[in-house]
């Protein structure tokens, strides 16, 4: 089976760097951005579309609001599923409303390698 590809979309270079190493230590090529712009560039040069969106809300440039937005406007990338990762809290409402699934950070590892397998194989 070919390996699979997820976006990780995230501000903070600690986090970001830790997300793709424990994605790609289960066998996934990950895709880094630092932000909503970088994201969408990214998505625009992949052969291969991302199985799965990792996406920080709140980050400069463009938040994952507006990216999530973007991305659910192109025909080709509506159907990847997003999670929203956030240290913010309770945002349900967002989630609910934009049909998406939300992790807290610090992000549980356990719960994150679940749902990299619920979203990819």
């Amino acid at each position: 089976m070919a390996k699979q590809h997820i976006l990780v979309v995230e501000d903070d270079l600690g986090i970001r760097e830790s997300l793709v190493e424990v994605l790609e230590g289960e066998g996934f090529i990950i895709i880094a951005a630092r932000d909503g712009f970088e994201a969408l560039e990214k998505l625009k040069q992949q052969p291969i579309l991302p199985c799965w969106i990792l996406l920080d809300i709140m980050m400069p440039r463009m938040n994952g609001k507006d990216c999530l937005a973007a991305i659910r406007s192109n025909p080709e990338w509506e159907n990847i599923p997003i999670t929203f990762l956030s240290a913010a809290g309770r945002i349900e409402d967002i989630s609910i409303m934009h049909k998406v699934d939300f992790l807290n950070k610090p992000i549980d590892l356990d719960v994150l390698l679940a749902s990299s397998k619920l979203h990819c194989c």
